[in-house]
């Protein structure tokens, strides 16, 4: 029995050759895995990336569009005020009105035009106009009707002018959701110029 232990013992690997053994069946990653795992993560990180900007480019057009609305409902907004307190016109034109207001001293004539793409408010006896709004494209502001909705022309009796349409295309930049200039209508009522049957008229500042 002893001999037979002793041989069985001989029989056994030393511990560096049974060592050497494990690091010579440990496999490892071989340079073209590598390579390809670099390959791989950079594709993924130029997707990720680029979707990234996209989503960043839509967010800001839309965030200028949403600005851009602002403006020019700001706008209309005035021209809303100023026509409905509208008393007489003096001249006017699909591009330009000339009027006088309840709302400013007797004699004083406000002016709004369109001209080179930009809306204006003038005021006398100011030299120049307040812009109300740019990057305006199209060239007719005005359309004047009357109670019938035919046509109503400068010139004739403002007693008979009853709605005043204000048309503004605005130049917007595309995004994903919007096809580029955005057209906005407005209907304004004159309250002020004698039209038979017509609103109550604003009372005038004391």
């Amino acid at each position: 029995m002893g001999e037979n232990m002793k041989t069985d013992l001989y029989a056994l690997p030393d511990i560096q050759t049974y060592a050497h053994r494990l690091v010579a069946n440990r496999k490892g990653f071989t340079l073209i895995e590598v390579i390809a795992s670099l390959v791989l993560i950079g594709l993924i990180a130029g997707l990720g990336g680029l979707g990234l900007i996209q989503g960043l480019q839509a967010y800001f057009l839309s965030m200028e569009n949403v600005t851009e609305n602002q403006r020019v409902q700001l706008a209309m907004n005035r021209i809303t005020v100023e026509l409905q307190r509208m008393e007489t016109i003096v001249s006017g034109s699909a591009g330009t009105l000339t009027f006088t207001s309840i709302s400013r001293p007797t004699g004083e004539r406000c002016t709004i035009a369109l001209s080179n793409g930009t809306v204006t408010l003038q005021v006398e006896p100011a030299a120049t106009g307040l812009v109300l709004l740019e990057n305006v494209t199209n060239t007719d502001l005005f359309r004047y009707l009357r109670i019938d909705k035919t046509a109503w022309v400068p010139g004739n009796d403002v007693r008979n002018l009853d709605q005043i349409a204000v048309t503004m295309t605005v130049h917007r930049e595309k995004d994903l959701q919007d096809s580029g200039d955005q057209t906005y209508v407005t209907i304004i009522t004159p309250r002020n110029n004698g039209l038979p049957n017509g609103p109550s008229p604003n009372p005038k500042p004391v």
